[in-house]
């Protein structure tokens, strides 16, 4: 898979940008937060998500729904491939996602509609 960071994605004016990336085995981003939500899907391997309240194992083919603004630290169990769709305040509101962090099973449909969302430009109609 191709590396698609889009730099710096939180200034795209889009509600809703999605990325992905090869990351090596251990590889840990530390404490920080994004303007906007981060639904992180690992495609490939795990992800280990930790905040000031919990702390969340992604595994193979799910998600963690990290709220815009909450400080979280991730870790790669293994290589792992992440696809991160990153949406506006606005936009986590109407899909009405949720507050806090959580693990979400991604279905086959989702999946494909990711791995075609990695190919639009970051500028898309």
């Amino acid at each position: 898979m191709r590396n698609t960071l889009v730099d710096p994605y939180e200034d795209i004016p889009r509600d809703v940008v999605v990325t992905a990336c090869d990351y090596p085995a251990g590889l840990t981003f530390p404490l920080h937060a994004h303007r906007r939500g981060q639904f992180a899907y690992a495609a490939r391997g795990a992800i280990s998500v930790a905040t000031p309240t919990g702390r969340w194992l992604v595994p193979p083919q799910r998600a963690c729904w990290v709220p815009a603004g909450m400080d979280h630290q991730m870790t790669m169990s293994g290589a792992v491939t992440m696809l991160n769709t990153f949406l506006t305040a606005r936009a986590a509101q109407a899909l009405g996602l949720p507050a806090d962090c959580r693990v979400h099973a991604v279905s086959p449909l989702l999946r494909h509609l990711l791995d075609e969302a990695i190919d639009l430009p970051a500028l898309y109609d």
